[in-house]
C-alpha cells in the first residue's frame, strides 16, 4: 500500500481545499521513502495525522467505536472556523492510495465529508476504485470493506504518535496490544471466529444429543400446562377490562349528548373550522396566483382569436410557399438532364413516329414543363415572417394553446375560485354560530377526563391482546416441538457423524493457530532484537526476549542473564523499546503498509534520536510520512535524511488569517532547493 494523496477542505486549521502529494520518488541509487511535514505546535501536523485515520475508519478512528453523540461533537470541533469565528458548513477529508492484491494494483479514493446545520451533523462516505464509484459492494457496507482492506488493529502499528507510543511498554497494556496486533496481522480473527462458531455448534448439538426424548417431552408438557394457565388468566383480565370500557363509553355518550344540547356541535368543530378556513384561504390564493400566471402568459392572444387565426393561416401559407420554392430548386437541378433525354433518339424508339414529329413532341413537352415551373414561380407569396421551422412550429403551438387551452383553463380556475369563496363564506357563518368556549368548558373537561380513562383501558386491553397472542403462539410452538421429537430420534445417528467431523475441524484449526503463533513469535523475537540494537545506544541492554505463545506476556533478559522489568526502563528507553516492537511487528507481518508518525523524537535524547534518524526513518517501510517540529528534525538531521526524502512540506499557522498556510519545503528557505518535491495541487 502506498498513500498517494491527502486532501483536506475546511478541516481543523486548514481553510478551503489543500491537497498534498505523498507519492514517494526514486533515484537511481536508492529508495526515497520519506515524506516530511514540518511545522511548529498548533500548525496542523496532528490534524493531518488524525485526518488519515478519520477518513478511513470514521467513528472508530481512535481505535474504538465512539458513541454517535461524541463522534458528532468531534466532527463539529474539526470544522474550520473563519477569522470571524463563524463555522463553515461543509468539511471533507480524502485519502488516495494504491493497494496491491492478488498481483494487481488498484487505486482507491476514500472521501469522508460532513455538513453542519446547527445542531445536526450529516456525514457521507464515498469510495472509488480506479476512478469509478465502488459498485461491487453495497454502499452501506463500504465502511466494513475499508475495515477489511486495512484492519483497525493493523493500523495501530503503522499510524502512531511518538509521544504515546511508549504506552506499549507499560505492563498493563503490553499483552493486550500484542494480542490484537498479531491477530490482525496474521488474520487469526477469522480463524478464531470459526473456532467459536464450531464450539457453539458442538455445545448446542451435544446437549441435544445428551437429552432423553422422554425428558424433553415431559418438559414440553409442563410448559404447555403453564401456558394454558396463563391463557386462562389473561382471558379473565381481558373480559374485566372490556366491561370497564363499555361502562366508560356509555358515560361518554351521555356527556356528548349533554354537550350537544348546549350547542357543542358547533363548538367541538371550532378548531376544525378554523383550520378549514385557513386551508380555503390558501387555496383561494393559489388559484388567484394561477389566474395571474395565465393573464401574464397567453391570455392576451386568447382575447383576439380572429387575429390568431389569421396569423396561423399566414404562417401555414408561408410554410407551403417555402416548400414549393424548395421543390422548384430541386426541379431546376434536374430540368436540363430531363430535356436532353426527351430530345434523344433512343427515348422514342418504342414509338413508330417520323423524326419531325419526334422533335415536335419533345419540344412541346419541354416547353410545357418550363411554362409550368415559370407559373409556379410567378405565383410567389411574399414572406413576411422570416422564421425557422422550429420557431414557426413554436408560434403555432402558442396560437393553438391560446385558442383552445387558455379559455378552458381560465374558466376552470374562475369557477374554482368562486366555489372556494362560497365555501369560505359558509365556514365564516358556522364560526359565527359557535358558542363561547367558557360555556362548554366544564362539560368538555369532564369529557376529556373520560376519554383519558378510556384511553388507558384501551391500552391495557391492547397489551392483554398482545400477551394473548404471544401465549397462543408459544402454545403452538410447544405442541410442534413435541411432535418433532420422534423425528429427531431418527436423525440422531446422522448428527453424531456431523459432530465428529466438526470436532476434527476444530482440532486442525487449533493446531494451525498454535504453529502459526510459534513461527511468528520466533520471527518477532529475532526482528525485535535486531531493531532494538539498531535504535538503542545500549546495544546489549536486552540480550534475549521471551513471548509466551498463549498469554503473549513478554520477558526481557539483560546481558548478565537477569530479568529486566519494563518499568525499570528510562522514558527514552521505553520509547525505543516500543518503536522497535512496532517495527518488528510490521516486519513480521509481511504487509507492505506505510508508516505515519507524529512527533517522532519528542522524548528522546540525542543519541537515540540519531539512531531513529539513521536506521528507522530510511528503512522502516517503502513509505514513511513524518510530522515533525524544527527541534526534532533540525538542520543536522534534515541533512542526514535528505537523500531519503521525496517531498517536504512546511505548515505555518497565520494568526491574522486564523488558518494554516502550506508551502513546499522545510523550515529554512536555504535548504528547500536541496529537497526534490512535487508541488501540491
Amino acid at each position: 500500500m502506498i498513500l498517494t494523496k491527502i486532501e483536506v477542505e475546511n478541516y481543523g486549521v486548514f481553510r478551503s481545499k489543500q491537497v498534498f502529494n505523498l507519492s514517494p520518488a526514486k533515484s537511481s541509487s536508492l529508495e526515497r521513502p520519506i515524506i516530511l511535514f514540518g511545522g511548529k505546535n498548533g500548525s496542523g501536523k496532528t490534524t493531518l495525522f488524525e485526518a488519515v485515520r478519520l477518513c478511513l475508519y470514521g467513528s472508530s478512528f481512535q481505535g474504538r467505536k465512539l458513541p454517535q453523540s461524541a463522534y458528532h461533537k468531534h466532527l463539529r470541533q474539526r470544522i474550520h472556523r473563519s477569522s470571524k469565528k463563524l463555522p463553515l458548513t461543509k468539511t471533507s477529508v480524502s485519502v488516495e492510495f494504491n493497494y496491491a492484491q492478488s498481483g494487481h494494483v488498484d487505486t482507491y479514493l476514500v472521501k469522508r465529508s460532513w455538513t453542519y446545520a446547527d445542531p445536526e451533523i450529516v456525514e457521507s462516505l464515498e469510495v472509488h476504485q480506479n476512478s469509478t464509484r465502488l459498485r461491487d459492494i453495497n454502499e452501506g457496507q463500504w465502511q466494513d470493506f475499508l475495515m477489511e482492506l486495512i484492519p483497525l488493529g493493523v493500523s495501530k502499528l503503522f499510524f502512531f504518535d511518538g509521544e504515546k507510543i511508549q504506552n506499549l511498554a507499560e505492563e498493563e497494556t503490553d499483552n493486550k496490544y500484542l494480542v490484537s496486533s498479531l491477530h490482525s496481522l496474521l488474520g487469526l480473527e477469522l480463524v478464531e471466529r470459526l473456532q467459536t462458531d464450531l464450539r457453539i455448534y458442538l455445545l448446542r448439538k451435544a446437549k441435544e444429543q445428551d437429552k432423553q426424548l422422554e425428558t424433553e417431552i415431559s418438559a414440553c408438557e409442563k410448559k404447555k400446562k403453564v401456558l394454558k394457565d396463563q391463557l386462562g388468566m389473561i382471558l379473565q383480565r381481558k373480559a374485566h377490562v372490556e366491561s370497564q370500557i363499555d361502562h366508560i363509553q356509555s358515560e361518554i355518550e351521555g356527556q356528548e349528548h349533554q354537550i350537544a344540547k348546549e350547542g357543542g356541535g358547533f363548538a367541538s368543530k371550532r378548531e376544525e373550522l378554523k383550520a378549514l378556513r385557513k386551508k380555503l384561504e390558501e387555496g383561494i390564493e393559489i388559484t388567484k396566483e394561477n389566474i395571474r400566471n395565465i393573464c401574464s402568459d397567453l391570455l392576451p392572444f386568447a382575447l383576439v382569436p380572429d387575429l390568431c387565426i389569421s396569423l396561423r393561416n399566414r404562417l401555414i401559407k408561408e410554410e407551403k410557399f417555402e416548400q414549393k420554392k424548395a421543390a422548384i430548386v430541386a426541379l431546376d437541378s434536374v430540368m436540363e438532364d430531363f430535356i436532353k433525354k426527351v430530345r434523344s433518339e433512343h427515348f422514342w424508339d418504342e414509338f413508330d413516329l417520323p423524326s419531325a414529329h419526334k422533335d415536335e413532341m419533345a419540344g412541346k413537352i419541354a416547353e410545357t414543363l418550363k411554362r409550368t415551373i415559370r407559373f409556379t414561380e410567378n405565383n410567389s407569396t411574399q414572406i413576411v415572417h422570416h422564421l425557422s421551422s422550429k420557431e414557426r412550429n413554436k408560434l403555432l403551438d402558442w396560437i393553438d394553446k391560446a385558442l383552445n387551452n387558455v379559455p378552458s383553463d381560465l374558466k376552470l380556475l374562475t369557477g374554482n375560485l368562486e366555489k372556494l369563496s362560497r365555501q369560505r363564506q359558509e365556514v365564516d357563518n358556522s364560526l359565527f354560530k359557535a358558542p363561547m368556549d367558557d360555556v362548554l368548558h366544564p362539560f368538555i373537561q369532564k369529557l376529556s377526563s373520560l376519554h383519558e380513562e378510556l384511553g388507558v383501558l384501551q391500552e391495557n386491553c391492547r397489551n392483554l391482546e398482545e400477551d394473548l397472542r404471544k401465549v397462543q403462539y408459544e402454545l403452538s410452538q410447544v405442541t410442534s416441538q413435541i411432535e418433532k421429537r420422534l423425528e429427531q430420534k431418527m436423525q440422531m445417528q446422522k448428527l453424531s457423524d456431523r459432530l465428529a467431523l466438526a470436532k476434527k475441524v476444530q482440532e486442525v484449526l487449533q493446531e494451525y493457530v498454535n504453529r502459526l503463533r510459534q513461527e511468528k513469535i520466533k520471527s518477532l523475537r529475532d526482528s525485535f532484537l535486531e531493531c532494538f540494537r539498531w535504535l538503542s545506544n545500549k546495544k546489549h541492554l536486552i540480550e534475549k526476549i521471551d513471548i509466551d505463545p498463549t498469554s503473549f506476556s513478554i520477558t526481557l533478559w539483560g546481558e548478565d542473564g537477569q530479568i529486566i522489568l519494563k518499568n525499570q526502563l528510562a522514558a527514552g528507553e521505553k520509547q525505543i523499546y516500543a518503536i522497535a516492537m512496532v517495527w518488528a511487528l510490521a516486519r513480521t507481518s509481511g504487509r507492505p503498509l506505510p508508516f505515519i508518525i507524529d512527533t517522532p523524537l519528542g522524548r528522546l535524547d540525542a543519541s537515540h534520536r540519531e539512531n531513529i534518524v539513521r536506521y528507522f526513518f530510511p528503512h522502516a517501510s517503502h513509505q514513511v510520512v513524518v510530522f515533525s517540529t524544527d527541534t526534532e528534525i533540525d538542520q543536522q538531521y534534515f541533512a542526514e535524511l535528505q537523500p531519503y526524502i521525496s517531498k517536504a512540506y512546511h505548515l505555518e499557522y497565520d494568526q491574522k488569517a486564523g488558518a494554516t498556510r502550506t508551502s513546499v519545503g522545510y523550515f529554512w528557505e536555504g535548504r528547500k532547493e536541496e529537497v526534490t518535491v512535487d508541488e501540491f495541487q
